[in-house]
């Protein structure tokens, strides 16, 4: 049976042991030298078992090596024929990995997604046109009109490494019609202000005011 108040109980715990730290010292002293030779025995027992474990791992990555594909044409069998089991442990599991590795998950897709910007541009450039319903060639068309410069603050689109990409496609949330191309800071700027023209003029009075 639980103690009633625990937290009392750990509090006393705890200030009892500072008191007597000398007295726990002297009984942990005593203690070991009754008990050395059962200590030492299971410190050889630890070491023999690391032992053993290293020898069992070792042996496990050589097979394994020797026997690569069939280990792997083994695991995809094993899953296979235990699909719950496996939705099981990702789901006891993932959720724990994913909270103490966030700024690691972050920075792996920022650098997949950078990989990918440098290494696709075409396929990613595709990928993005297809959401707004228009072909790389009507953006290429619009983009040599605007002579790659956006529609607003007249200045191409120039990363951190000084390199020029690609405006963003500006568009109607409410009717979902292209209006042009836009730098990125444009583009979050006309968001940021929800498109709002009224919004907009009285952000000009405010700057002109000064």
């Amino acid at each position: 049976m639980p103690h009633k108040d625990l937290e009392k109980r750990k509090r006393c715990n705890k200030e009892w042991a500072i008191k007597n730290t000398n007295k726990i010292k002297q009984y942990k002293r005593e203690w070991y030298y009754r008990n050395k030779e059962k200590e030492l025995a299971k410190a050889k027992q630890r070491e023999k078992n690391m032992e053993e474990r290293k020898k069992a791992r070792e042996y496990s990555r050589k097979w394994y090596y020797s026997n690569k594909e069939r280990a792997q044409a083994n695991h995809r069998k094993w899953k296979q024929e235990n699909k719950d089991k496996v939705k099981e442990y990702n789901r006891k599991y993932a959720k724990v990995y994913i909270q103490e590795n966030k700024l690691l998950i972050k920075g792996k897709k920022k650098a997949k997604r950078d990989e990918c910007k440098e290494n696709n541009p075409i396929t990613l450039r595709k990928y993005t046109l297809k959401k707004y319903g228009i072909s790389i060639e009507e953006y290429g068309l619009m983009y040599s009109k605007q002579n790659g410069f956006c529609a607003i603050c007249h200045k191409p689109e120039i990363n951190k490494r000084s390199i020029t990409n690609a405006l963003c496609i500006d568009h109607d949330h409410q009717t979902n019609k292209i209006r042009g191309l836009l730098c990125n800071k444009c583009n979050k700027a006309l968001g940021l202000f929800g498109d709002n023209v009224s919004i907009l003029k009285e952000a000009i009075k405010y700057l002109e005011g000064f």
